[in-house]
């Protein structure tokens, strides 16, 4: 009888101030990829004409908030000039064990938080043409959102933590001290330049962005031309082109730790037997591997299980 172990799915985390253009990449994202899901937050803010209940904020009262806030429900929260926000845990970690990739689209500010509460996920930044371009986009918004007040600040402190760091430029324009400066603050971390607007007529220096970053894409967010290459910087810079989610992949340091554990135990378990040494030892060798693949999927290791691999051996008990 096989012993099967489900695949987790993953958690991973977009971030960006408001204006850098994530929202554009989730929905690409989300309408390419099945195995995909957005989680959705809550708030105790008032909705904004056009949002929907479930489909852009949960929206609570102040009391319930607190509740959950005792509760430890939120894997992050924030409470910003009278209004909260937060990220149930519960959902997330539902949809995960279910095999699904959970899609986390937060402020810099909530991320830091989550990457602090979470021990696995994957971590994107998403950059503005600029920090000036990003003070006009927020301006011209006239959004009275408390989150996206605090992005220009919390954007610069995140760069120093992301895993990878998607820097969208604006090839509708020459590019300004801001571009230079980001482009400096981005020379040792892992990033792929993306030249957006291609539909339009190109005013920026292309070829300088090519000196200073390892991939550069250009892309129309308009029209969805360059998402394919964009793919392929991705799975290039990540190792993933191999990749078939229903398959499963290694994302983090510590899922593969518990990955090599694993098969350290069944190797050293293999030896065992070749040397002829007691199965209580070959025992030890076979459950140190199965709890090391259990705290990989999250799951847990009974006895029981154990006995059945033994049995399926047929090496007696």
């Amino acid at each position: 009888m096989a012993v099967s172990i489900a695949r987790k799915g993953m958690l991973l985390i977009i971030s960006g101030p408001s204006g850098a253009g994530k929202g554009t990449l989730v929905k690409k994202l989300l309408s390419s990829d099945p195995s995909f899901r957005l989680s959705c937050s809550v708030t105790t803010r008032q909705p904004r004409e056009g949002e929907i209940e479930g489909v852009h904020y949960y929206f609570i009262d102040d009391a319930k908030y607190a509740q959950l806030v005792e509760e430890n429900a939120f894997l992050e929260h924030a409470s910003v000039h009278g209004h909260s926000y937060g990220t149930l845990r519960e959902p997330v970690e539902k949809m995960i064990s279910e095999g699904l990739n959970v899609v986390l689209e937060i402020d810099p500010q909530g991320a830091l938080s989550v990457m602090e509460n979470a021990s696995d996920y994957v971590s994107v930044f998403i950059l503005p043409p600029s920090f000036e371009d990003l003070r006009v986009r927020l301006h011209t918004r006239n959004t009275d959102d408390p989150v996206e007040s605090i992005g220009v600040q919390a954007a610069r402190q995140r760069l120093e933590t992301a895993q990878l760091v998607l820097a969208v430029f604006d090839s509708s324009q020459a590019l300004e001290k801001e571009d230079w400066e980001l482009m400096d603050a981005l020379e040792k971390v892992p990033a792929i330049a993306i030249v957006n607007k291609s539909d339009l007529p190109t005013r920026m220096d292309v070829e300088a962005i090519q000196k200073r970053f390892e991939k550069t894409v250009s892309l129309s967010a308009a029209t969805g031309e360059g998402l394919a290459a964009l793919e392929q910087a991705l799975s290039e810079i990540l190792d993933t082109k191999d990749f078939h989610p229903q398959e499963g992949v290694l994302f983090t340091q510590r899922q593969r730790m518990d990955a090599q554990t694993a098969l350290d135990s069944l190797r050293e378990g293999e030896q065992a037997l070749a040397l002829g040494l007691t199965l209580d030892a070959v025992t030890v060798c076979v459950e140190d591997a199965l709890h090391a693949l259990a705290a990989l999927t999250g799951e847990q290791v009974s006895e029981e299980i154990v006995d059945r691999v033994f049995e399926e051996f047929c090496v007696g008990k």
